[in-house]
């Protein structure tokens, strides 16, 4: 009884992670058509893009969810083919395959690409970078305007990065900060005054 109790409690606790893994969460709903929840999504507004096969946006809008925590997407005059739902905050994206069949919408759960962004917060003399990136192999680097690089650094298997840099000694005027990992480029400006 201990042996089945402990297995129910692991499978159950499985489904727990891996529902959080897929939110926002999207549902087929009728033939070509799905619904995206954004129940447990942490932001005042969303945006919602889908992709063809190509990476090439064929949709996109802005989502205020102090008014809505649902959508409905209908994709039937759309080619049937392979696509992709991305949808992101200021701190994250989350990018769901999905195939559009002649009757049916299907999911690839397996393959969800979850990305967070990197948050820069910049004063007078300091950039602060706070970045979740759960051991992937990542670069930092600042850059003048005429692109001369003037920080680099390497992360290797950490799982967050929170670094300080002191820009004082910095001659005024604009420059950029870049967040490059195998998944994704993140880049800001910021200027010294």
């Amino acid at each position: 009884m201990k042996h089945l109790l402990l297995n129910l409690i692991l499978v159950v606790t499985t489904f727990s992670a891996h529902a959080t893994i897929i939110d926002p969460k999207l549902t087929p709903s009728d033939a070509q058509s799905f619904n995206l929840y954004f129940e447990d999504w942490n932001a005042e507004e969303v945006k919602v893009q889908i992709l063809n096969d190509a990476s090439i946006e064929i949709m996109s809008e802005t989502i205020d969810l102090n008014n809505t925590n649902a959508r409905k997407y209908n994709l039937k005059n759309l080619p049937l083919g392979s696509y992709t739902v991305i949808v992101s905050n200021k701190l994250k994206s989350i990018e769901h395959p999905l195939t559009l069949n002649r009757n049916s919408v299907e999911f690839d759960y397996h393959n969800i690409v979850k990305n967070y962004k990197p948050v820069f917060n910049t004063t007078d003399e300091y950039i602060d970078i706070n970045f979740l990136n759960l051991d992937s192999e990542t670069k930092l680097t600042i850059r003048d305007i005429n692109g001369n690089v003037l920080v680099s650094k390497n992360y290797e298997q950490s799982k967050a990065i929170t670094q300080r840099f002191d820009m004082s000694a910095l001659p005024k005027g604009t420059y950029y900060i870049a967040v490059n990992t195998v998944e994704s480029y993140y880049s800001k400006p910021f200027t010294v005054r």
